[in-house]
């Protein structure tokens, strides 16, 4: 059936409908410059807001559970050059939007002002195209630790998400007694089911070493890769890192 909700015609269930326009919730569209401060949302606004510019500093504060309906959803598109984080109703951030991406927030459960969100965040680009971070660098790397240090320029900040993270490392030692080891860190926290270890038996031999794991980021947590030598000194050279999302 056809329904008005806020001056808009809507098709579809009467009885969803009719909650909508009880709530007053806003089917529509704002565009706003980023700027340092928060867009605090209500019911009343319009449940799709894009971001342009690039002032940094941008959130974006979600409605209060107990101003609306279990169902209810708001889209973000953030296509300016900054993050921008979204927080629920009692200010938790939620999610720290990359560039020219977009998070859409159902609300699951009303419960307190916070109410419980279901994030739903993807890059824009290619209709179809996977999510994914590649870096790579072919620029030597070398360290003397025996304890885990990141390798430079070799580090990426996902979307929140699941990921299946890929790390192919070349590499040698300078002694071959060495034994070396490769780690994938989350937020500063070693992936222990990633650690890798070598030996590469004789000195200044290449190897290689592969390492995979997956791994849930929520968006603020940066992923690198480190490493350590039991001996002498460890030097990394053409190396890859992949994040592929496999979901929320």
């Amino acid at each position: 059936m056809t329904a008005y909700v806020n001056s808009q015609t809507i098709e579809g269930d009467a009885s969803v409908l009719g909650v909508l326009a009880n709530t007053g919730w806003q089917q529509g569209f704002r565009t706003q410059g980023t700027t340092a401060s928060t867009l605090t949302l209500t019911v009343a606004d319009n449940h799709v807001q894009e971001f342009t510019g690039a002032t940094a500093g941008q959130a974006v504060k979600l409605p209060s559970s107990l101003t609306l309906r279990a169902g209810q959803r708001y889209d973000i598109y953030n296509f300016s050059t900054a993050t921008v984080d979204i927080q629920d109703g009692a200010g938790t951030v939620l999610i720290s939007m990359q560039a020219n991406s977009v998070c859409k927030c159902l609300l699951r459960l009303v419960s307190g002002t916070a109410g419980t969100w279901a994030l739903d965040p993807t890059f824009l680009g290619t209709l179809g195209s996977l999510l994914n971070y590649t870096l790579t660098s072919q620029t030597s790397f070398a360290t003397t630790s025996n304890t885990d240090v990141v390798i430079t320029s070799f580090t990426t900040t996902p979307v929140s998400g699941t990921y299946l993270v890929l790390v192919n490392i070349n590499g040698s030692a300078s002694t071959g007694s060495a034994v070396t080891q490769a780690t994938i860190y989350n937020g500063g926290v070693a992936n222990s089911d990633s650690l890798r270890t070598a030996k590469p038996g004789a000195a200044t031999t290449a190897f290689f070493t592969c390492l995979q794991a997956t791994i849930q980021f929520d968006g603020t947590k940066a992923c690198d890769v480190r490493v350590n030598t039991s001996a002498g000194t460890y030097t990394v050279t053409n190396r890859n890192l992949t994040l592929f999302r496999l979901g929320a």
